[in-house]
């Protein structure tokens, strides 16, 4: 199959990192891969000093950072402009938008670059607040739907209008060659690790005030964090958290591994990967109820879980986890280890390519319904 995937842009967001893992492997089962993406945004002056302001660092320069495409050895093909259009693909059997406004574009396109597709990774009105008619528009294109957890299909389905027959369910997994460890012990001095950013939707803050009752019972307590960007003063870091800026992908393994329980608190995913890639590395998770957490957490077997933005409970499930004698926490380790490898890259890609044959075999009329009146602009 020849199968088009058109990203609004080039970062190292796990959603990123999701298409280009999906397209590696797909290309390795001898699928005929093409990824293209706009001309990269350029910062206006504004969003640069926006930028000192908040990560003490000034630039101009383009949002620009292939670095998935590189470690799965994939091409990508950059636009000259800002918009994709028609004539900017090749003709395909499929095509698949991967954000809200490439949805918009595809929806346009003509009926030779592919059967339209939507892959589905986040209820995007959290990340774009600016625009959400135009991004709830796009949930109610005719175009079928994949999704990556259980919450975005009842959503797609619930909430959107879409058929159940037309949302396909294609959970993420994680790559084993970057995310493992060995069978490890419990540390000496407790540690706990999160990911930083200065997104409220991703809940630092939660994390940070979770940390701190954790710390009034535990002074001991190590943290260590990672980003790809700077600190802000918008979600401020105490000194004494060991912080890694943009750490390399072999380092991520290692600080995962480094810790004795992951703390996830944010407010709304989509997945959430950094879980699963701390279960790979035999870390428990503690987590609030949101994105995939709900469908691989085992409470008190591989982690604990608690409700959104309850940051007594977080607090409380990580003192559960600290206290735990080596052996009973090396048990958790192993559970958690397992719920991770359990479900390989290999599963996923089966069930999206099992999922673009169900649709390569409805009649054409049921895909391509688009008009101008389903959209906002």
């Amino acid at each position: 199959m020849k199968i088009t995937f058109v990203i609004s842009c080039l970062t190292i967001s796990g959603g990123i990192r999701v298409i280009a893992t999906h397209a590696k492997h797909l290309r390795d089962r001898g699928h005929d891969i093409f990824i293209i993406a706009p001309k990269p945004r350029h910062k206006n002056l504004l969003a640069a000093f926006r930028s000192l302001v908040k990560h003490r660092s000034f630039s101009t320069a383009n949002y620009y950072d292939d670095t998935y495409f590189q470690i799965n050895q994939l091409s990508v093909h950059i636009s000259k402009k800002a918009k994709l259009e028609d004539a900017d693909l090749p003709d395909a059997d499929f095509i698949v938008a991967t954000w809200w406004e490439t949805a918009e574009w595809i929806a346009k396109f003509s009926d030779k670059k592919g059967r339209k597709i939507y892959f589905v990774q986040h209820h995007e009105i959290v990340i774009d607040h600016q625009h959400q008619n135009r991004v709830k528009a796009t949930y109610r294109l005719p175009f079928p739907k994949i999704t990556i957890s259980r919450w975005l299909v009842n959503l797609m389905v619930e909430e959107y209008g879409n058929h159940n027959k037309d949302v396909y369910l294609v959970p993420n997994s994680v790559d084993t060659s970057l995310f493992s460890a060995p069978i490890r012990v419990k540390n000496h001095r407790p540690t706990i690790g999160f990911m930083y950013s200065d997104l409220t939707w991703k809940g630092s803050d939660i994390c940070l005030a979770a940390i701190r009752l954790v710390k009034q019972q535990f002074p001991q307590v190590k943290i260590v964090t990672f980003s790809s960007l700077n600190s802000s003063p918008k979600i401020p870091l105490p000194a004494e958290i060991n912080f890694i800026v943009r750490p390399p992908q072999n380092t991520i393994r290692e600080i995962y591994s480094s810790c004795d329980v992951w703390l996830c608190g944010s407010r709304s995913e989509g997945f959430s990967l950094p879980i699963l890639e701390a279960m790979a590395c035999r870390c428990p998770v503690v987590s609030v109820s949101t994105g995939i957490a709900p469908e691989i957490i085992k409470p008190g077997v591989n982690g604990f879980m608690a409700p959104v933005e309850d940051v007594e409970g977080l607090a409380y499930y990580l003192m559960q986890v600290i206290q735990l004698t080596d052996s009973q926490w090396q048990v958790m380790s192993k559970a958690a280890y397992e719920t991770a490898t359990g479900y390989t890259w290999d599963d996923a890609t089966q069930l999206l390519e099992s999922a673009l044959m169900k649709i390569n075999s409805l009649p054409t009329q049921e895909t391509s319904r688009y008009m101008a009146k389903d959209l906002l602009i």
